[in-house]
């Protein structure tokens, strides 16, 4: 009688911790995993920018050719 017993308890014991796993597997949140479409997550900062911006101050895409007309006898003129 006390191995019937004891068998019934763990047995419970079992099912029990089995369920909660179980429980608990369900409610977890999918979505969190997954990337946001909306807007709301497209408005996270540009990781490159940074780099961009030292990029752009140190060899800038937008400079102006600027050349100079030198005769040796009169001043330079600059030649856009």
């Amino acid at each position: 009688m006390k191995k019937i017993g004891t068998t019934i308890a763990l047995s419970a014991v079992l099912l029990v911790g089995m369920a909660s796993t179980a429980f608990g597997a369900i409610k977890i949140d999918v979505t969190r995993f997954y990337a946001d479409p909306t807007a709301a997550a497209a408005s996270v900062p540009d990781p490159d920018a940074r780099l961009r911006m030292i990029n752009q101050k140190y060899a800038p895409d937008d400079v102006s050719v600027v050349d100079w007309l030198c005769d040796g006898t009169a001043p330079c003129m600059v030649i856009t």
